[in-house]
């Protein structure tokens, strides 16, 4: 084991790099935040009118195209345009985000 005399700093070194998987990955205080993100977010999207909601989950939780979410929903592509987009608003607006 390194000795050292006090106020020479570290007494061990790093001899192997750290490893990327460790130092990318979030700590539990990272991950317990985004679990109540989501759960907040989900409450949020439960609150949105119907065909709204519908467009928020098809575009964003199933990762459907317009095209597809149109098809889905026998709507039109501007009606998922135009409800993607007051459903986006209106959670931008309940949830006070930061433009």
């Amino acid at each position: 084991m390194p000795v050292r005399a006090p106020g020479e700093g570290p007494a061990v070194r790093a001899t192997e790099p750290l490893r990327p998987e460790l130092v990318s990955r979030p700590g539990a205080d990272a991950e317990a935040l985004a679990h109540e993100d989501s759960l907040l977010i989900a409450e949020q999207v439960r609150g949105l009118p119907q065909r709204q909601r519908e467009v928020i989950v098809c575009r964003y939780s199933l990762d459907l195209t317009e095209r597809q979410t149109a098809e889905l929903l026998e709507v039109s592509i501007g009606s998922v345009k135009k409800h993607a987009s007051r459903a986006l608003a209106a959670l931008h607006d309940r949830m006070e985000v930061a433009p």
